[in-house]
C-alpha cells in the first residue's frame, strides 16, 4: 500500500521508507513548523499527527511478537525484526479479541501516540495474515489440529545399482519419508 489520498488513507511503511530530504519535503508542504530540527523519528510522528488532525488515516503493516506480558509490537522486515522507535504497540485487549499469535502478520490503522507513550498505537486491526478479522476469532491452534499421515511416499532410490543408490535405498527402508500435512 503506497501513498494514496483518494481513499483518505497513507501507509505508515510509505512514510518510513521516505529519505530525510523527502519527509523535510512533505512537512514543508503539510505546514510543519522548522521539520529541519526534528530526529527522523520526530518528523515522522509530526507528520502522523497532521495527518490524523486532517482525517487520514495511517494504515501500518508488520509481524507480531508477543512480550512476555501478552501485549506485543509490529516489527518490520526492511528493518530485519529489530527493535526499533517505529514500532507500532498492540494492546492486549487486542491480541485476545482477534486470537492473535506471534509472527501473525497484521495491518492496522495507527493512533497518535499519547504524551507518555513513546510508540505509535494500533486503533484498529484491518486484516489477519491477509483475511478479515472475523475469519480469525475462532481459529485453532496447529497443536490441536488432526495430523494427516503420509500417503505418497518419497522415493529416493536412483534404480541403479551405484554405491550413492545403495545409501539412499537404505534411507528409503529405515526411515521412509512421504507427504502429510495438518488439517
Amino acid at each position: 500500500m503506497e501513498n494514496n489520498k483518494k481513499n483518505n488513507t497513507i501507509s505508515f511503511n510509505y512514510l518510513k521508507s521516505l529519505k530525510v530530504y523527502e519527509l523535510n519535503e512533505l512537512a514543508l508542504e503539510l505546514n510543519i513548523e522548522d521539520p529541519f530540527m526534528y530526529k527522523t523519528h520526530d518528523l515522522i510522528a509530526q507528520i502522523i499527527k497532521t495527518y490524523l488532525r486532517q482525517n487520514i488515516s495511517i494504515i501500518g503493516e508488520g509481524v507480531l511478537e508477543l512480550s512476555n506480558d501478552n501485549y506485543g509490537f509490529l516489527r518490520f522486515t526492511e528493518l530485519k525484526y529489530k527493535v526499533t522507535n517505529f514500532d507500532i504497540y498492540i494492546s492486549i485487549q487486542k491480541i485476545r479479541k482477534f486470537n492473535l499469535k506471534c509472527g501473525d502478520y497484521l495491518t492496522v490503522s495507527i493512533k497518535d501516540p499519547k504524551e507518555t507513550e513513546k510508540h505509535f498505537g494500533a486503533e484498529e486491526v484491518v486484516s489477519i495474515n491477509g483475511r478479515r478479522c472475523s475469519e480469525y476469532k475462532h481459529r485453532t491452534n496447529f497443536e490441536s489440529l488432526t495430523p494427516l499421515y503420509p500417503i505418497k511416499k518419497i522415493n529416493f532410490e536412483l534404480c541403479d545399482k551405484s554405491k550413492e543408490d545403495i545409501a539412499l535405498r537404505a534411507c528409503d527402508l529405515i526411515s521412509p519419508i512421504g507427504f502429510g500435512q495438518r488439517a
